[in-house]
Order: C-alpha cells, then structure tokens, then sequence
C-alpha cells in the first residue's frame, strides 16, 4: 500500500530534520492536541517504516478510538504545516533571496533607506563572491531591479550604472539559467528521440544576440561540448570546471560538471578520448567539492549512479578504492549498505558474478539500494542456475513478488525496466525461438541483456 504524502515526506528526514519540523509544527498545533500526538507516534516509533499495515491499523496505533478519515485529516493537516516548513528551508540556504525579500518589505513600506542599506549591502556582498554562477547575476540585476521600481518619491538620484547594471546582469542572468535548460532539452530530444530543435532555436538565438561576458561564453562552451560532443570543447569545459572558474557549491557549477563527467565517458567509450586520468579526475572532483551531495550527505542513488558510471572507465582494483573512498561519505544510515553493495555492482560489472550474493544480505537499505539489491540477486543466480536451479527459481519468485508488493511505490519507468529484466531472463531459458530486446526494452543492464541474448540466438540455430 502506497504511502500518504505525510508519510513519504516524513521518512525522508533525518534526525536534526525530526527535531526541527516538530520545532516548527507546535507554532501551527499545541503539544496536547491529537495532530501532535501523531507526530510524536511517527518520530518514536519505527517498525512502520519497514512495512506500513495500512491506513485503519495505522489510525488505531496512534490514536486509539479514532476512525481512519479523521486520521488522514491529521496527515494532511501536518503536510500543509510540512509545505511551509520546506520552503522556509529552502529559504534559510538561499541569503540572497531573504535579503530581497527584505527589500522589498521595507519599499513597500516606505523605509526606503533602510531598503537601500540592504541593498548596498547585498551588493558588497556579491562583488566578494568567487567564481560565475548565473543565480548571482539574478540577485545583482533583482536588487537593482526593487531599487529603481521602489517608488520612492524622495529619490532623485537615479544613476546611470544602476541601470545598465541591471540589464547585464538580468543579461548574464538569463543565458547562465538557459543553457543548462538547453543542455537538458537536447539530451532529452537525444534520449528519447523527439525534434526538440524549435525550442533549442529560440534559446539559441536569444542567446547569440547577448553580449559577451565571460558568464555567457562559459555557459555557450557547456552548450557546444553538449549538443556536439568533441574533444576539444571537452577540454576546454573541465579545465574551466577544474579550475573553479564556476562558483563551488552552485547550480550552474553542479550542472556544468555532471555534464562535463557524462560527455567524457561519452567520447571514451567512442574512441575519441583514451585518456582516462582527466575522467577521473573530474569525477574526484564533482565529489569532493559536494557536486554530488545533497544536504552534505552523499545519496545512495547519487554513490551508486556514480558506481555505474566510473565502471565504464576503471579497473576493478580502482574502482574497489574508488567505493571504499567514497562510500564513507554517504548518509550514515546507509553507509554500510553503500560500500557492499558498491563492491556488487563492481564484481557484476567485472563479470565476477559469484561474489555478488555475499555482499548484498544487508539489513539497513534505502529503497534504490533494495531495487540494487534485487535485482543483482537474481542476475547472480541467473549465472549459476545450473548448478542451483532450485536457489535460482527460489530468486525468481522473491523478485516477481517483490515488484508486486512494491508496484506502487516504484516509478513506472523503474518497475518497467525491472518487469523486462525479468521477463528476459525467464524466456533465456524458456522460449526456443530467437530474442529481440526491442522485446524488453526499456529495461535495466542493458549490455548485460544484449550480451546474454546473442549467446542465446547463437545457440537458438
């Protein structure tokens, strides 16, 4: 059974975040009334995390004598209160965007020099930021932007720099946030095969009539490497990546240097890039510099992407301390599971199939890291199905069962790629005639697949 909202959200915060959301919920609901105390309920008791018995038990758990509708409301109520509590989270780690909001407060209320003070202020502030990021650009052009809109009838001073100011900056603003829109409208119009060329255009020529700045030829270089992968602009990127020329910590900084690993693996496994020390060196650096981080933790589905991709490049004694190096940084609550099922994903990719089942029994999983498992078990067993054919149908049945009872948890596209998995190594065995993966497609560990359906068409005739 799915999840109420309330629920998913709560499951997803850490102990600190326990601590601050009941912090803010009791200025929304007193200590003694019943919303609270479901609350409470979820934060002290754990076992319904692992499996939820449903909406009416879950109702009579916390609060005896309560009927299930009036349950849901509470939830509801609390994830209205949680709706708030995420913004104003996401506020407190955006300063910038508090000082406008500042601004434009004591415009509004006619304290134009103190409105001004802020101003100044967040301008000194941003001439003594380091490295390009296209979200400063924003906050320079809206500061100037509140202070010449302000209406202030005392103002006669209008400057002239105040005004070109912002209009560059709104400028660098726009081309910064559009080419990251760019390079993901093209690799989603690449992806998935659509003509994505009317929207590309129109970014495009708005772009090429701006003036050039050194934010703007940054952002068309990340472009160029994207929608025409070549060695050179490669080059040129993850030199500008690597020397911090975009502001750490930053969106743009984060996008350029995802884009600047995936084109690198790209032209290697092309044949236009051998080289794979710069590769590495990128990814290394992604990751040390929090490109990959949310919140200061590493993500399990962000480390074991990262797992997947570095495969492609690595050996496997590099990437043994590449996992080892790295797993440490992931949330601690599933660190453990990070580092064995690291070392998995690894002795799969490495066609050491044998020593993946002794690293998956792992007790304390996140849900990727349960798909992971899942589905590296069954390939495990799937390898030495002739010599345990009953371990192998065992594995079978535990994974159909377990994309079952989780069908509706797991995204669409997620269960999809798994159902075929399944389905592929099933009809290996089973069907006499030639396999097509058209057939099972979309599905997980695609040049596994691919690999295991020529051997079986070779042997079909």
């Amino acid at each position: 059974m799915a999840l109420p909202k309330f629920l998913t959200f709560y499951q997803s915060l850490d102990s600190k975040q326990v601590f601050q959301f009941k912090k803010f919920a009791l200025t929304h609901v007193g200590q003694e009334t019943d919303a609270y105390r479901v609350l409470d309920y979820f934060s002290e008791i754990d076992d319904w995390k692992q499996k939820y018995p449903g909406n009416e038990e879950m109702a009579e758990k916390c609060l005896p004598g309560v009927n299930q509708k009036t349950f849901l409301n509470y939830l509801s109520m609390l994830y209205d209160i949680a709706q708030e509590w995420m913004a104003l989270d996401q506020l407190r780690k955006e300063p910038y965007e508090q000082d406008l909001l500042v601004q434009r407060w004591l415009n509004r209320k006619g304290l134009h020099q103190q409105a001004e003070q802020v101003r100044t202020k967040v301008l000194r502030n941003l001439d003594n930021e380091q490295g390009l990021d296209y979200k400063l650009e924003k906050y320079r052009s809206e500061v100037h932007f509140e202070y010449l809109f302000c209406n202030n009838p005392d103002m006669n001073d209008y400057r002239e720099e105040d005004y070109r100011a912002m209009v560059q900056s709104f400028d660098a603003y726009f081309c910064g946030k559009s080419t990251m829109m760019m390079c993901e409208v093209f690799t989603f119009g690449e992806y998935f095969r659509m003509d994505m060329s009317k929207e590309l255009d129109l970014l495009s020529n708005k772009m090429n009539r701006s003036e050039k700045n050194t934010m703007v030829l940054l952002a068309q270089l990340a472009y160029k490497m994207t929608s025409r992968p070549e060695k050179g602009n490669w080059l040129k990127l993850s030199d500008a990546i690597l020397k911090d020329e975009a502001r750490r910590g930053s969106l743009m900084h984060s996008v350029f240097s995802r884009y600047a690993l995936k084109t690198g693996i790209h032209l290697w496994s092309l044949g236009k890039h051998k080289d794979v020390n710069r590769i590495a060196e990128i990814a290394k650096y992604a990751l040390s510099t929090g490109v990959y981080l949310e919140e200061g933790k590493l993500s399990p589905t962000s480390f074991h992407n990262l797992v997947v991709t570095m495969c492609q490049v690595l050996s496997e004694k590099e990437m043994i301390d590449f996992a080892k190096k790295w797993s440490v940084e992931v949330d601690y609550r599933y660190r453990l599971a990070a580092a064995k099922i690291a070392k998995a994903q690894i002795y799969f990719y490495f066609g050491k199939y044998h020593l993946i089942l002794s690293n998956t029994n792992v007790i304390d999983l996140s849900s990727n890291q349960k798909y992971l498992a899942q589905g590296l078990d069954v390939i495990a067993a799937f390898e030495n199905r002739e010599k345990e054919p009953v371990f192998y149908q065992r594995q079978l049945q535990k994974f159909a069962n377990f994309l079952m009872y989780n069908k509706e948890i797991l995204s669409s596209n997620l269960y999809i790629k798994y159902r075929n998995l399944l389905k592929l190594l099933k009809d290996i065995d089973q069907k006499k005639s030639r396999l097509n993966i058209v057939d099972y497609s979309p599905v997980y560990y695609r040049k596994y697949c691919l690999e295991k359906i020529k051997i079986k068409n070779e042997q079909a005739f």
